[in-house]
């Protein structure tokens, strides 16, 4: 009953997310430049750098918002060890699990033994998606200051004028493949 609930309480949350982020693609917001030039900031003469960051944040209130996210990903990429083994405990317990229905004659033999949990602390647990995990909240902040079309605005401008960021997003893309557990499974039997 309560992992049904929960279950139901993700996917209201993300159906929620979902149309909220469609509604916010089909109103026409101003354009919000993403991230601020540097030449638009009025820094304090001879400040120290506390004071030159104190003053950017005061200007564009969003710098505090990045530097957070920013900083939470580097705590979880230092943190990804933890993310793994709670990722093992899951699988075990998912595999003893298994074991007691097989025991019981409940366990069809179709079945693969992938746990949705361990899989996902697992994921949260990799390096390479570590970063990318972190673009989730990124862009939702940027679309709730500066609107849909400002975030998507400030990814093409990445994407196809500056080409900044293709490169990564292909590790990440396919580090992630690589790492799921069908690929991993596929090439357990060559």
């Amino acid at each position: 009953m309560i992992r049904n609930l929960k279950i139901s309480l993700f996917v209201i949350l993300f159906l929620g997310l979902g149309l909220s982020l469609v509604q916010a693609a089909n109103i026409q917001e101003p354009f919000v430049r993403f991230p601020t030039s540097l030449s638009d900031y009025k820094d304090p003469v001879d400040g120290t750098l506390w004071q030159v960051l104190v003053s950017r944040v005061k200007q564009d209130k969003f710098n505090l918002f990045a530097t957070v996210i920013f900083a939470l990903a580097i705590l979880h990429t230092f943190m990804n060890r933890y993310f793994n083994e709670i990722g093992n405990r899951y699988q075990e317990k998912h595999m003893q699990r298994l074991k007691k229905w097989e025991e019981e004659g409940k366990l069809r033999g179709d079945l693969i033994p992938v746990s949705f949990r361990a899989t996902i602390f697992h994921f949260l647990g990799e390096v390479e998606a570590i970063f990318g995990f972190w673009l989730i909240p990124l862009f939702a902040g940027m679309v709730f200051v500066g609107g849909w079309g400002s975030m998507t605005n400030y990814v093409d401008s990445l994407a196809f004028v500056d080409k900044k960021y293709t490169e990564p997003m292909f590790v990440i893309v396919i580090m992630s493949i690589a790492a799921s557990k069908p690929i991993i499974i596929f090439a357990g039997r060559i």
